[in-house]
């Protein structure tokens, strides 16, 4: 990004000005891509789940709070795009485990992805808000408008189940 601080890029974009969105697009973009090839496992649809949340960023930042970071508030559209998406498409409770075709990954890689895909919706989401996004607990409980110490739990309790898949993993003759 250039060398303006977020807070003036978004005073600007506030006014209309395009330009500096592309800044924040730049900067964001395939961490909101990460998330929805992870969350979701198709390159495709999270190419366009992440345009959209772009557009509707644009769209609503009128109404964003500059006393608030940016990306958390950003990872809430996109949050919400994914389970919009999920229900319409009838994928809510149960994703495709063979669509994610990402070539160079190592096994390693490809169990977890393997082992993220067979967790359910929330705790799949939880751990890559935490770790991928690398978000607080606090902008966690913010984001899924719950209590900091249900994040606090989510995140233990979704971290032994995919601990449970990835040594199942193992066990069955592949190594992590």
């Amino acid at each position: 990004m250039n060398d303006l601080p977020e807070s003036e890029i978004i005073k600007e974009v506030k006014k209309g000005d395009k330009e500096m969105f592309g800044l924040l697009v730049e900067k964001y973009s395939d961490r909101v891509f990460s998330y929805f090839i992870r969350f979701l496992g198709d390159r495709d649809e999270a190419l366009n789940l992440t345009s959209e949340v772009f557009f509707k960023a644009f769209k609503g930042i009128k109404n964003f709070n500059e006393d608030k970071e940016f990306f958390p508030w950003l990872i809430k559209i996109a949050r919400n795009e994914g389970i919009n998406f999920m229900r319409k498409n009838k994928v809510y409770e149960e994703l495709e485990t063979d669509k994610f075709t990402e070539e160079n990954y190592f096994e390693r890689d490809v169990m977890l992805e393997d082992a993220l895909k067979k967790l359910n919706e929330n705790d799949r989401e939880i751990l890559l808000l935490f770790y991928q996004q690398d978000l607080s607990y606090d902008e966690i409980a913010n984001i899924l408008n719950i209590s900091l110490e249900n994040v606090k739990v989510r995140i233990f309790r979704a971290k032994e189940k995919l601990r449970k898949l990835l040594y199942k993993e193992v066990d069955n003759g592949r190594e992590i």
